[in-house]
């Protein structure tokens, strides 16, 4: 102790801090003698217990020294009286230590340890208690003292042995010391000790050598933690086997929510866009939006009073909450952000021509046109339209008035329609017709006159032969020339505003001349070929010639075609004049002659083929032969022969005949074919089984009129044509072969291959494709090597992936396909030809009746019942209804059994329905006792012999459990018996009984235990 002293006194000169804390412990409130108490507690840290003191406050235990243990509870703490443990470790015991000494120690202690401190002064172990059990703390932590001990005194230095615990008794009081050491200086240094929730928080720690963060538990001199709500932290630290704590608070402001933003678009362009939010916070909040258009504002709900379309897009809002701290004055801002999307459809001006003045029967076209408009809507007198720029045919007065015109505007993502609008004036000028007259027909040298007349009109104007042309309405010719005969046009005038318009009409004035008739003297040809007579006399109404061969003609110019020799001679025409009442003739002569020809035909036009031989024959008898032909040609034999031709010989080739001056001609056309060649030729292809594949071929030159045959004609439409497509199923080389129908002997030839890159076909087979239920098998198409996945689907969902699997199927009928993926990139889709069929289990079960069967009502029917199926077969297993034991068995659908004893019985039944699925149920039938019991309801006991005992009888009673009670009406019990065989002879404690209603109450049990009953009744007594 003297050295102890030594030692704090040199701490203390040296300026280090010795720090020295006590457990707190009740105050005393009894005491105990002749054996050691003490307490145990399960440590709530790490700390080292540097000293303790018994105090000694209990009588007689001033002056007195001290013994002191301390052990550690190694299993469990220890059990409570009588249960003793010894699972302890012993760690520290000091006997008769002086009556005033603090003892010093150094026991290290371990969160988690279950610490036992038990001590006692003088030789009779005196103990001081305190409560029952006290709550205390350790270095801020709490934990709980309860109270234990050992059945003996420790004064002779004795250990601890045979520990118990009386938690419900008062705990023995020895003061425990910790922290004798000097107290380590805890720092904590916080990267933001005001933050928002969410955010991360660092506090480094110092001043110790361990170091635990509560809460959590954490063993680093540092931490990082997000806490939710403002937390205050506790650091424990350790140095040279000293302990001590710091807190340090980290405050958490909430941060702002946003529960919605919208706005109330789209809206049309100009229209007001509305932005709104709504937000919750717990200080004064800011706003900031942002949008489109450099849009920006700092309310909680903003406007754009005249929207452009620059106003479409997102708007973000910004909400910013401000805190501030007690412990600093630096300002902290939580902030929340949400967007909103806004939309504005564009809306133009719509442009239109404001005035139309035209005439009735003009065409009226309407035109509008505003950008970014997607339909227009006309109305006007009689009049609707939705066509931008819409017509009106023939316009009448009646179409005068406004036309206005809407323009609708929207936008793909919204139903929003917006318009614009305009109005068109029209004006149209009412017309009525003209009528003229005149003298009609007047000849040559007299005077016309001719007028006109129309409703209405502003004026007149006319147009007529010889230029002439008047504003009259009445208008004369004096000594008219035949000039002057013809139509003559006269136009209505009528005028809106600065807009005139006509109608016409016009009215002949004949004058009718008497000229010479002038023609053709003398007219030579040749046969077939044609000729023209022609009589000219002006003014002249009718012409008449007549000829050789009873020729006549009523035509001035008769058209003679195809003539023959026989028709040559003279032909005379008379020419007559009128003036509608006068008629006026002259005559004048034509010489016609005709030579004859020869008539030949070269034949038909000629298509031939490149390298082919022209042979073309003219006719005998004619003075000259001239051939020629467009590739210049020349011959004058009668015949032509032209070999090997080639394209170049392609042309018209002509034939002239001259006989005596007179020509004949015929030509034919020779085509010579260019040999054809490919234009368009399928190349290499590579693709995967299943893809649709199309080849186009194509040639030119020749006659244009090609045919291909394609070899093999397999996976394509079919052997011939330009355009294929198909499925193809596997590689091929395909040869295609064209040739000229007109020229089928030159064929032309081409080849490409077709890859076809086969997907994984499965190599699976099912050993049984109907099975009852479950059916469960591996399912293992082998493809691990070509496939890079397998999936197995069974229609209505059931899609299982992978290969070598394990598939249960359920009742029905299931149809596989299964889908494969290649490594080589081909997806294959395979249905397994035979569908599968899963029979369902019958569903057995059965009853029976009774239901509640007994050794009296023994014999049981049994009724099976099934869910699914036909039933094919019943298979009934029975144990004996005896007691001899053995099974019985049956394979009717009801079969009945006869129980003759009680007890529990195994019924097992086997169902096969007629899928061959087999489906069993097994359950136990209880056969009870039924417990025959006889009792009267008078008795006499008078000494007769006769009915004199008041007795129990009947059948299948058992003698144990049996008794028998009598009580008076009052209730009183008079007799009672557990005999079976005994009964009530009428007596009360030897005396007779009086006449009278007694009660009775009857308690049996069946001869096997089961089928306990109680009867209760009255009897009569009767002497």
């Amino acid at each position: 102790m003297k050295k102890l002293k030594y030692i704090l006194l040199a701490l203390f000169l040296s300026g280090v801090t010795i720090a020295q804390t006590q457990m707190p412990i009740g105050p005393q409130t009894n005491w105990f003698t002749g054996m050691v108490r003490g307490y145990h507690f399960t440590s709530p840290v790490a700390f080292n217990i540097c000293a303790l003191y018994i105090p000694p406050d209990a009588p007689g235990a001033a002056g007195q020294n001290q013994h002191i243990r301390v052990v550690r509870f190694t299993a469990a703490a220890p059990p409570a009286f009588p249960g003793v443990t010894n699972g302890f470790v012993q760690l520290f015991t000091i006997t008769n230590a002086g009556p005033t000494t603090t003892v010093a120690c150094n026991i290290p202690v371990a969160a988690g340890d279950i610490i036992g401190i038990y001590g006692a002064r003088a030789g009779n172990c005196i103990n001081s208690y305190d409560g029952v059990a006290f709550p205390t703390t350790i270095m801020a932590m709490p934990t709980i003292c309860r109270r234990s001990g050992m059945q003996a005194c420790i004064s002779a230095g004795q250990p601890m042995a045979n520990i118990w615990s009386e938690i419900n008794y008062n705990i023995g009081r020895i003061f425990m010391y910790y922290n004798c050491c000097p107290t380590p200086t805890i720092t904590t240094n916080l990267s933001a000790g005001n933050i928002c929730a969410g955010a991360s928080v660092t506090i480094l720690g110092g001043g110790a050598q361990t170091y635990t963060w509560l809460p959590g538990n954490q063993q680093t001199s540092s931490v990082s933690v997000t806490p939710s709500v403002t937390t205050t932290y506790t650091l424990q630290g350790s140095a040279n086997n000293c302990s001590t704590a710091v807190t340090v608070s980290v405050q958490v402001n909430s941060n702002p929510t946003i529960s919605a933003v919208a706005n109330d678009g789209p809206v049309c362009q100009g229209s007001p866009l509305n932005i709104t939010s709504t937000v919750n916070t717990t200080s004064p909040a800011t706003y900031s939006w942002i949008g489109p258009n450099s849009f920006t504002a700092n309310a909680q709900n903003a406007s754009i009073l005249n929207a452009q379309p620059a106003a479409t897009g997102f708007y973000s809002l910004t909400v910013t909450n401000t805190y501030t701290s007690a412990s600093s004055p630096t300002l902290i801002t939580c902030q929340a952000m949400a967007t909103t999307s806004a939309a504005v459809v564009p809306v133009s001006s719509l442009n239109v021509t404001p005035f139309f003045t035209l005439c009735a029967g003009s065409n009226l076209n309407l035109t509008a046109s505003a950008a970014g408009a997607t339909s227009y809507s006309w109305a006007g007198p009689n009049f609707n339209s939705s066509l931008q720029n819409p017509s009106i045919n023939n316009v009448a007065p009646i179409h005068s008035g406004d036309y206005s015109i809407t323009a609708y505007y929207s936008n793909p993502q919204t139903t929003l329609v917006c318009t614009s609008f305009a109005v068109v004036n029209v004006s149209v000028v009412p017309m009525n017709p003209v009528t003229p007259f005149s003298s009609a027909n007047v000849c040559q040298y007299t005077t016309g006159t001719f007028s006109a007349s129309a409703l209405n009109a502003a004026g007149y104007q006319w147009y007529g032969p010889n230029g002439f042309n008047s504003t009259n309405q009445i208008n004369s010719i004096t000594n008219i020339q035949p000039v002057s005969g013809g139509n003559y046009t006269v136009n209505a005038i009528f005028t809106i505003g600065t807009v005139s318009c006509t109608t016409t009409s016009y009215i002949p004035l004949n004058v009718v001349p008497v000229p010479s008739v002038a023609v053709i003297q003398s007219i030579t040809v040749c046969e077939r070929q044609g000729a023209t007579f022609a009589a000219n006399a002006p003014n002249a109404i009718s012409y008449m010639w007549s000829g050789p061969n009873s020729f006549t003609m009523n035509s001035p110019n008769p058209i003679f075609a195809n003539l023959t020799p026989n028709m040559s001679g003279m032909y005379t025409v008379t020419a007559s004049f009128s003036n509608g009442n006068l008629t006026c003739y002259n005559s004048n002569q034509t010489n016609l002659l005709v030579k004859p020809i020869i008539p030949f035909n070269l034949g038909a036009d000629k298509l031939l083929c490149s390298n082919s031989d022209l042979f073309l024959n003219g006719p005998a008898g004619a003075t000259q032969y001239n051939w020629w032909g467009s590739t210049s040609y020349t011959s004058n034999t009668q015949s032509m022969f032209v070999p090997a031709l080639g394209p170049q010989n392609s042309g018209i080739y002509v034939l002239e005949v001259d006989l005596n001056g007179c020509k004949t001609y015929d030509s034919v056309r020779v085509d010579v074919l260019t040999p054809i060649i490919y234009t368009l030729t399928p190349s290499n292809r590579t693709i995967c089984r299943g893809e649709d594949v199309s080849f186009v071929v194509g040639a030119a030159q020749g006659s244009e009129n090609y045919a291909y045959t394609w070899n093999p004609a397999i996976y394509i439409t079919g052997p011939t044509g330009s355009l294929q497509a198909g499925q193809p199923l596997g590689t091929t080389v395909y040869n295609i072969s064209a040739y000229d129908i007109a020229c089928p002997n030159y064929v032309i030839q081409t080849s490409f291959t077709l890859t076809v890159k086969q997907p994984p076909q499965p190599n699976i087979f099912l050993p049984k494709n109907n099975q009852c239920e479950p059916m469960c098998g591996i399912y293992n198409s082998h493809l691990s090597s070509e496939a890079s996945s397998v999936t197995y689907d069974f229609g209505n969902n059931k899609i299982y992936e992978g290969d070598s699997i394990n598939i249960c199927l359920p009742a029905g009928i299931h149809y596989m396909r299964i889908i494969t993926n290649g490594k080589n990139g081909c997806k294959g889709t395979y249905d397994y030809t035979v569908p599968i069929t899963v029979y369902p289990k019958p569903g057995a079960d059965f009853t029976w009746d009774p239901e509640q069967p007994t050794t009296a009502n023994n014999t049981v029917t049994f009724k099976p019942t099934v869910k699914h199926g036909i039933t094919f077969a019943y298979e009934w297993s029975f144990t004996n209804s005896t007691n001899k034991g053995g099974i019985d068995s049956s394979t009717i659908k009801n079969p009945t059994k006869m129980y003759d004893n009680n007890g529990k019985f195994p019924v097992m039944l086997v169902v096969k329905n007629e899928y061959g699925c087999i489906d069993s149920v097994f359950k136990i039938i209880i056969i009870d006792e039924d417990v025959a019991v006889y009792i009267p309801n008078t008795f006499t006991p008078n000494d007769d012999n006769i009915n004199d005992v008041f007795n129990v009888k009947g059948l299948g009673l058992k003698t144990e459990g049996y008794y028998m009670q009598i009580f008076d009406r009052w209730g009183t019990l008079v007799y009672s018996t557990k005999d079976i065989n005994k009964g009530w002879d009428g007596t009360v404690k030897g005396q007779k009984a009086a006449d009278g209603v007694y009660i009775y109450s009857v308690k049996v049990i069946g001869d096997n235990g089961v089928g306990k009953k109680e009867f209760k009744g009255h009897v009569t007594l009767l002497k």
